[in-house]
């Protein structure tokens, strides 16, 4: 048992020499904050691209006078829209988590400790609502649907938590003179 206060001991200055500076830890996540950023913006490119280029491509030769024809159309824009825009969410939440795992591998110095472990709670909740807007996604027969799955998700609705928690930890590095850009949502 005399070996016990020396293991704590080794343990204890392990963890403080593991620890970043302020400088170290913001320049880290700045880098992890734009990284995620020009993830997150190139699929929205993507799928905005992507998507009207289909639509157009399921529209050429439409014949606009026929009900039949404009209804099958619609259907098929809708069903695209909402699985397009279900690969674009899974995406966005596979960037999230990547963003997530590597911001939780970094060592906060203690001035920023508790601002650090609450923009990792604020991720946890994004993903956490991200299984229910995929599945509304998934079912959503017509636009409004899409638009319900979207904007009464979870996952959207914890946005104001992420981006005030990430906004609260650069202010945090801000008071210890570490001026950050984390690309904080909006």
């Amino acid at each position: 048992m005399r070996w016990l206060p020396a293991l704590l001991i080794g343990f204890v200055l392990a963890s403080c020499a593991a620890a970043l500076t302020a400088g170290e830890y913001g320049d880290a996540v700045q880098d992890l904050g734009r990284d995620y950023e020009q993830e997150t913006t190139e699929l929205q490119r993507t799928l905005h691209e992507e998507l009207q280029g289909e639509i157009e491509a399921l529209g050429r030769g439409l014949d606009e006078e026929d009900p039949e024809a404009v209804a099958g159309y619609a259907e098929q824009v809708v069903a695209l829209t909402a699985t397009r825009t279900r690969a674009f969410f899974a995406a966005v939440g596979d960037s999230l988590h990547r963003y997530r795992t590597l911001l939780a591998e970094l060592a906060p110095p203690s001035v920023v400790a508790g601002e650090h472990r609450e923009l990792l709670a604020a991720m946890d909740g994004v993903l956490a609502g991200l299984p229910d807007l995929l599945s509304g996604l998934e079912a959503a027969g017509d636009f409004d649907a899409i638009d319900d799955a979207v904007y009464g998700s979870g996952f959207t609705d914890a946005g104001p938590r992420l981006a005030a928690a990430c906004r609260s930890l650069a202010e945090a590095l801000g008071d210890e003179a570490i001026a950050v850009d984390l690309r904080c949502p909006s």
